[in-house]
Protein backbone atom coordinates (compact mmCIF):
# COMPACT_ATOMS: atom_id res chain seq x y z
CA UNK A 1 0.00 0.00 0.00
CA UNK A 2 1.13 3.73 -0.47
CA UNK A 3 1.71 6.31 1.45
CA UNK A 4 -1.13 8.07 -0.77
CA UNK A 5 -3.78 5.36 0.19
CA UNK A 6 -2.59 5.79 3.83
CA UNK A 7 -3.13 9.35 4.09
CA UNK A 8 -7.23 8.76 2.58
CA UNK A 9 -7.73 5.91 4.89
CA UNK A 10 -6.46 8.00 7.97
CA UNK A 11 -8.82 10.98 6.96
CA UNK A 12 -11.74 8.19 6.46
CA UNK A 13 -11.13 7.52 10.52
CA UNK A 14 -11.08 10.88 11.16
CA UNK A 15 -13.95 12.45 9.56
CA UNK A 16 -16.37 9.17 7.86
CA UNK A 17 -15.92 7.48 4.73
CA UNK A 18 -17.75 10.14 2.34
CA UNK A 19 -18.79 13.18 5.36
CA UNK A 20 -15.83 15.04 3.55
CA UNK A 21 -13.81 16.87 1.00
CA UNK A 22 -10.19 17.48 0.65
CA UNK A 23 -8.08 19.58 -1.56
CA UNK A 24 -4.08 18.83 -1.10
CA UNK A 25 -2.08 21.26 -1.00
CA UNK A 26 1.36 19.72 -1.16
CA UNK A 27 2.03 15.79 -0.93
CA UNK A 28 5.37 14.08 -0.82
CA UNK A 29 6.11 10.35 0.32
CA UNK A 30 6.74 11.23 4.18
CA UNK A 31 4.16 14.03 4.27
CA UNK A 32 1.03 15.61 3.16
CA UNK A 33 -0.93 18.97 3.81
CA UNK A 34 -4.58 18.98 2.82
CA UNK A 35 -7.88 21.45 3.66
CA UNK A 36 -10.50 19.09 4.71
CA UNK A 37 -14.29 20.52 4.60
CA UNK A 38 -16.05 18.30 7.60
CA UNK A 39 -19.38 19.00 9.68
CA UNK A 40 -19.44 22.22 8.44
CA UNK A 41 -15.42 23.38 9.38
CA UNK A 42 -12.69 23.95 7.26
CA UNK A 43 -9.32 22.30 8.77
CA UNK A 44 -5.71 22.64 7.57
CA UNK A 45 -4.55 18.94 8.04
CA UNK A 46 -1.21 17.84 8.39
CA UNK A 47 0.02 14.43 8.25
CA UNK A 48 3.44 12.79 8.22
CA UNK A 49 4.68 9.33 8.09
CA UNK A 50 6.88 8.30 11.66
CA UNK A 51 7.82 5.58 12.42
CA UNK A 52 5.46 3.72 9.81
CA UNK A 53 2.67 5.61 11.99
CA UNK A 54 0.88 8.30 10.20
CA UNK A 55 1.04 11.35 12.85
CA UNK A 56 -2.15 14.53 12.64
CA UNK A 57 -1.51 17.36 13.35
CA UNK A 58 -5.13 19.59 12.70
CA UNK A 59 -3.65 23.35 12.59
CA UNK A 60 -6.53 25.46 12.17
CA UNK A 61 -10.34 25.71 11.80
CA UNK A 62 -12.88 28.00 10.70
CA UNK A 63 -16.22 28.21 9.80
CA UNK A 64 -17.46 28.95 6.76
CA UNK A 65 -19.48 31.94 7.66
CA UNK A 66 -16.27 33.37 8.69
CA UNK A 67 -14.42 32.15 5.40
CA UNK A 68 -13.77 36.09 3.67
CA UNK A 69 -11.50 37.03 7.51
CA UNK A 70 -10.60 33.84 7.89
CA UNK A 71 -9.20 32.78 4.61
CA UNK A 72 -6.24 35.15 4.00
CA UNK A 73 -5.07 33.77 7.70
CA UNK A 74 -5.51 30.22 6.15
CA UNK A 75 -3.46 30.82 3.30
CA UNK A 76 -0.67 32.23 5.08
CA UNK A 77 -0.61 29.57 7.45
CA UNK A 78 -0.64 26.83 4.76
CA UNK A 79 2.13 28.96 2.96
CA UNK A 80 4.41 28.99 6.25
CA UNK A 81 4.11 25.41 6.92
CA UNK A 82 4.81 24.74 3.95
CA UNK A 83 7.95 26.81 3.55
CA UNK A 84 9.21 25.70 7.09
CA UNK A 85 8.99 22.31 8.75
CA UNK A 86 7.37 20.72 5.05
CA UNK A 87 8.81 21.70 2.97
CA UNK A 88 11.51 19.21 3.38
CA UNK A 89 9.23 16.17 4.05
CA UNK A 90 7.39 17.04 0.75
CA UNK A 91 9.82 18.80 -1.75
CA UNK A 92 12.59 15.88 -0.93
CA UNK A 93 10.18 12.69 -1.35
CA UNK A 94 8.00 13.16 -4.31
CA UNK A 95 6.13 9.72 -4.72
Amino acid sequence: MNYEQRYLETLDELYGIGKYEFEKIAQGKDACLCLVSARGRFELVRMHIQNDEIQVSIDAKFNPEKIGSELLRMSFLAKNLYATDYKRLIEGNYI
